[in-house]
Protein backbone atom coordinates (compact mmCIF):
# COMPACT_ATOMS: atom_id res chain seq x y z
CA UNK A 1 0.00 0.00 0.00
CA UNK A 2 1.35 3.59 -0.82
CA UNK A 3 2.46 5.42 2.06
CA UNK A 4 0.03 8.66 0.38
CA UNK A 5 -2.93 6.53 1.19
CA UNK A 6 -4.43 7.42 3.88
CA UNK A 7 -7.56 5.56 4.96
CA UNK A 8 -8.65 7.94 8.01
CA UNK A 9 -9.43 10.70 5.38
CA UNK A 10 -11.89 8.48 3.63
CA UNK A 11 -13.37 7.15 6.60
CA UNK A 12 -14.07 10.71 7.95
CA UNK A 13 -15.25 11.52 4.86
CA UNK A 14 -17.89 9.05 4.29
CA UNK A 15 -18.76 9.46 7.78
CA UNK A 16 -19.67 13.45 6.98
CA UNK A 17 -21.28 12.75 3.90
CA UNK A 18 -24.06 10.47 5.69
CA UNK A 19 -24.33 12.99 8.56
CA UNK A 20 -24.91 15.87 6.21
CA UNK A 21 -27.21 13.70 4.24
CA UNK A 22 -29.52 12.94 7.01
CA UNK A 23 -29.25 16.60 8.33
CA UNK A 24 -30.35 17.69 4.71
CA UNK A 25 -32.98 15.63 5.05
CA UNK A 26 -34.75 17.67 8.06
CA UNK A 27 -34.90 20.75 6.25
CA UNK A 28 -38.13 22.28 5.40
CA UNK A 29 -38.83 25.47 3.41
CA UNK A 30 -38.57 27.78 6.27
CA UNK A 31 -35.20 26.34 7.56
CA UNK A 32 -32.83 29.60 7.75
CA UNK A 33 -30.38 29.87 4.95
CA UNK A 34 -27.17 29.90 7.22
CA UNK A 35 -28.23 25.73 8.23
CA UNK A 36 -28.95 25.21 4.27
CA UNK A 37 -25.68 26.55 3.57
CA UNK A 38 -23.49 24.58 6.71
CA UNK A 39 -25.07 21.53 6.04
CA UNK A 40 -24.17 21.59 2.08
CA UNK A 41 -20.77 22.28 3.49
CA UNK A 42 -20.47 19.62 5.61
CA UNK A 43 -21.96 17.55 2.70
CA UNK A 44 -19.23 18.96 0.22
CA UNK A 45 -15.85 18.56 2.88
CA UNK A 46 -17.39 14.59 2.75
CA UNK A 47 -17.76 13.92 -0.85
CA UNK A 48 -14.51 15.69 -1.05
CA UNK A 49 -12.80 14.10 1.57
CA UNK A 50 -14.23 10.52 0.21
CA UNK A 51 -13.75 10.86 -3.73
CA UNK A 52 -10.33 12.98 -4.02
CA UNK A 53 -7.99 10.31 -1.87
CA UNK A 54 -8.84 7.41 -4.74
CA UNK A 55 -7.82 10.04 -7.35
CA UNK A 56 -4.52 10.84 -5.51
CA UNK A 57 -3.82 7.11 -4.23
CA UNK A 58 -4.28 6.70 -8.47
CA UNK A 59 -2.09 9.05 -9.34
CA UNK A 60 0.90 8.30 -6.80
CA UNK A 61 0.48 4.73 -7.92
CA UNK A 62 0.94 5.32 -11.98
CA UNK A 63 3.84 6.40 -13.76
CA UNK A 64 4.11 9.99 -14.64
CA UNK A 65 3.53 9.72 -18.10
CA UNK A 66 0.17 7.75 -17.49
CA UNK A 67 -1.00 10.34 -14.70
CA UNK A 68 -3.59 11.82 -16.90
CA UNK A 69 -4.49 8.93 -18.17
CA UNK A 70 -4.99 7.51 -14.79
CA UNK A 71 -6.83 10.80 -13.85
CA UNK A 72 -9.39 10.51 -16.60
CA UNK A 73 -10.05 6.69 -16.13
CA UNK A 74 -10.49 7.46 -12.23
CA UNK A 75 -12.89 10.56 -12.77
CA UNK A 76 -14.85 9.43 -15.89
CA UNK A 77 -15.30 6.21 -14.82
CA UNK A 78 -14.59 4.64 -18.29
CA UNK A 79 -14.43 0.72 -17.78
Amino acid sequence: MYKLFNLKWTILGALLACIASGLLYTLETNTSPSKQIGYLVLLGCGYGFTLQTGIIVGQAASPPEDTAATSALLTCNIP
